[in-house]
């Protein structure tokens, strides 16, 4: 029973982030303003992939392609530590997902992916306005805290130069309330 209820709570705690401790990219919050930041992004390293339909079945989708990279789809078969967040996007014709690359690494020496829809590219540095929030992923979620980071720029004349990235940092198992989300917009320089 001693060893079932110690395993019980390593689960919890695992499960819930406790001991997540990933790469993400690197950056300098220029401002802050209560949960929204205006954050300077060094470049990094992404994987992507669009996939069709609605959101989650999309970013499903775009997830699976991208976790069978980073575990050994690619050329030599090497595995790849996860990074955070996992990232989607909206695009014309479907969703944008997608994965930090490791910060050591570079994209000249970053496996080939195996799967033609995996894309490899560099993410120039860049300015961002993000909100972070804990909870679910459900759109009504998103749609509260998108809302929320719009009215900020409006009323501190930022403009927006991007789609709503959706950006997530926990695993499924992780607690709701204990979740890190964020959406960020790209904005100009302060």
């Amino acid at each position: 029973m001693k060893n079932f209820l110690a395993a019980a709570v390593l689960l919890l705690l695992t499960g819930c982030g406790m001991f997540e401790k990933y790469e993400e990219p690197a950056y300098r919050v220029v401002k802050k303003d209560d949960a929204i930041e205006w954050r300077a992004y060094e470049p990094f390293l992404m994987a992507e992939v669009t996939t069709t339909g609605a959101r989650d079945a999309a970013a499903n989708d775009g997830f699976r392609l991208l976790a069978d990279y980073i575990f050994g789809g690619n050329e030599p078969q090497e595995k790849m530590a996860m990074t955070i967040p996992v990232t989607q996007q909206k695009q014309h014709d479907g969703w944008t997902v997608q994965f930090v690359m490791p910060l050591s690494r570079t994209l000249a020496d970053l496996p080939k992916p195996t799967n033609s829809h995996v894309r490899l590219f560099q993410q120039p540095a860049k300015n961002m306005l993000a909100i972070r929030f804990s909870g679910t992923s459900a759109q009504s979620n998103l749609d509260g805290h998108e809302k929320t980071l719009r009215d900020y720029a409006a009323a501190q004349n930022i403009a927006l130069l991007s789609e709503p990235i959706y950006a997530f940092y926990n695993s499924p198992f992780t607690l709701p309330f204990m979740r890190r989300n964020e959406i960020l917009f790209e904005v100009a320089a302060p």
